[in-house]
């Protein structure tokens, strides 16, 4: 992936060299551009700074016979058009699909019933937990500072068991801000995606165009097993809730809820890259980007989206999990510490030696 990224940014440099050696008298290095009633963006072809474009030399081709002698360039043309429409009919469609996962929220309300289901096992747990706090309450609680123990453990239980009711809505909730977020950001939002018509005669392009889909593929596959993992999330919430209520698992708790967290808003994410995206590409100054180099940032964008996904989601599991073990080894070395300061005054009591 650095290796494909280095390669772009040679691409960039390049193509700026050669838009900039085709200039207007007012200096614009780019060719002019005409926008054709359908909507799509093609070059001039009337144009002398556009002769360097594939769309340019491709109907400059027209006409010519078996015979000329420009035949064997203008097939050489033709073959790198054909396959840059095949390679931007794959990102156009791959980048479609992303666009509608990304605005896309799952209607979790069929699952209501099956969520019921889970959340019935985890109250039966909170029934035995409350019988326990009955049984030692009657038989193990002698002192003042156990029963008050065992009232602060009943408290807890009860507004557990308050906040799981809840707990449909709450993620409910939390996958409708996502939602929101997605939408009104995304609404305003224009791609430009067209790297045949505007593509420079440079086989670069066509190299660059091929190894995006690849990565696009990835993000539009992520973007998918996200989806899944939604409902994952959702049956596992009431247990999760659980785990992180109760002091004694909250740092299981807190793995869960972070991946929980994470598949939720990871699509806002999302959302906020290619925002960042379309608008970074059109800033004036450095980021002002021409010809086939605008739409071939845009994409690229898209083919990180996967990568950056899978790395937040690696990290997170590694950090959760490294914060757990630190947690879990602190305890024990507390208690540990525990043990040994109990231990103090039977250590600092003399030695009694009984003399016959």
């Amino acid at each position: 992936m650095l290796l494909y990224l280095f390669f772009l940014a040679a691409v960039i440099i390049i193509n700026s060299g050669i838009a900039s050696a085709n200039t207007y008298p007012s200096g614009n290095a780019e060719c002019k551009l005409i926008t054709t009633e359908n909507g799509s963006v093609t070059v001039d072809q009337s144009d002398p700074s556009c002769a360097d474009t594939i769309a340019y030399k491709k109907a400059k081709c027209g006409g010519i016979g078996f015979l000329d002698e420009k035949f064997s360039e203008c097939a050489a043309y033709n073959i790198i058009a054909a396959i840059l429409d095949m390679i931007s009919g794959a990102i156009n469609y791959c980048i479609n699909l992303i666009m509608s996962i990304l605005t896309y929220t799952p209607d979790i309300s069929g699952a209501k019933e099956s969520y019921d289901k889970v959340l019935k096992v985890v109250q039966s747990l909170y029934s035995l937990l409350i019988s326990i706090l009955g049984l030692y309450w009657i038989f193990g609680a002698r002192s003042y500072e156990g029963r008050v123990n065992v009232k602060i453990w009943a408290e807890r239980v009860i507004a557990i068991i308050i906040i799981e009711s809840v707990g449909f809505f709450l993620f409910s909730t939390a996958l409708k801000l996502n939602s929101y977020i997605s939408s009104s950001l995304l609404s305003n939002v224009q791609l430009s995606t067209d790297i045949v018509s505007l593509a420079w005669t440079n086989v670069a392009i066509v190299i660059a165009a091929f190894f995006m889909v690849g990565f696009i593929l990835l993000t539009a596959l992520v973007l998918i097993v996200r989806q899944f993992l939604i409902f994952i999330m959702l049956y596992m919430f009431p247990f999760t809730l659980m785990l992180f209520l109760l002091p004694s698992t909250r740092q299981w708790g807190s793995f869960l809820m972070n991946i929980t967290m994470l598949v939720i808003f990871i699509g806002s994410v999302d959302v906020i890259m290619v925002y960042a995206a379309s608008n970074i590409t059109g800033m004036a100054g450095i980021f002002e980007l021409d010809g086939a180099i605008k739409p071939l940032a845009t994409i690229t964008i898209f083919a990180l989206i996967g990568m950056i996904d899978i790395w937040l989601f690696l990290s997170t599991v590694h950090f959760t999990s490294a914060a757990t073990t630190v947690i879990s080894t602190g305890l024990s070395g507390t208690n540990t510490a525990a043990g040994v300061v109990s231990n103090l005054p039977q250590l600092a009591q003399p030695e009694i030696i009984t003399r016959k």
